[in-house]
């Protein structure tokens, strides 16, 4: 059994939308937990989504929760969490990442991996970075020089 060395980050993460006095939105919200262990790094998320619909008051309506919401991917050889929508534009963050897999370059950090991305889905679907980070956070676990890390941003490109 692995020992884990310590709880990095237990994020219960609400977008990163500020702290929980500024946004309180019921309809909302992702728990994602990152793990530093003895051999590994381990990330875990929950499943639900959300079906809401913004109201011409601004207020956002609940219709739907739904329980099987894919929140982690592989983009390349790195695991990305993601909080937030599943669809960027009209496209599911599965579909787009699939696509981007395919891809034969394979980078050689994180960063540049996640930059490469960030040029895909400009180039291939018009997608600005400002859409990639809009509502969204991300939360990725890696090694580096045999250290692992574990890294959260999102739209103000400040790391958690």
């Amino acid at each position: 059994m692995t020992q884990i060395l310590y709880l990095l980050i237990p994020l219960f993460l609400f977008n990163l939308r500020g702290t929980s006095q500024e946004y309180r939105n019921p309809l909302h919200g992702s728990l994602i937990i990152a793990l530093i262990c003895e051999d590994c790094i381990i990330i875990a998320a929950d499943s639900r989504g959300s079906i809401t619909e913004k109201l011409p008051s601004g207020v956002e309506e609940g219709y739907a929760y739904i329980d099987s919401i894919q929140k982690i991917f592989i983009l390349k050889n790195y695991p990305l969490a993601i909080t937030g929508t599943t669809m960027l534009k009209d496209k599911y963050f599965v579909d787009l990442i699939s696509k981007y897999n395919k891809k034969k370059d394979k980078g050689n950090s994180f960063q540049s991996v996640f930059n490469d991305f960030e040029i895909f889905l400009l180039k291939k679907y018009k997608i600005s970075k400002q859409t990639i980070f809009n509502d969204n956070s991300y939360i990725t676990g890696f090694y580096e020089n045999l250290k692992p890390k574990v890294i959260g941003f999102n739209k103000s490109d400040s790391l958690v």
